[in-house]
């Protein structure tokens, strides 16, 4: 299945028509196909993909996981 892409990736490789083994998030989807470059090793996935990725990700709420933090803006001038 790997197939030369007509157009290249954006470090200038060709693509090749793949399948590869997606982890997202400690979330293993399995083996999907992909476009990958053979010169930087980037992978590609279709939108197909990608919405099945979003909506198991959103489904286990894990968007966000990025840490919280509030920010306090402090008017240094004022403490003389």
């Amino acid at each position: 299945m790997n197939k030369e892409i007509p157009y290249k990736c954006s470090c200038g490789g060709d693509l090749k028509r793949s399948r590869v083994e997606v982890e997202f998030f400690g979330i293993n989807f399995g083996l999907k196909d992909a476009e990958v470059c053979t010169l930087c090793g980037s992978e590609y996935l279709d939108q197909d993909t990608m919405k099945e990725i979003e909506t198991e990700v959103k489904k286990r709420n894990i968007f966000g996981l990025e840490r919280k933090v509030s920010v306090t803006k402090i008017n240094w001038k004022s403490r003389s």
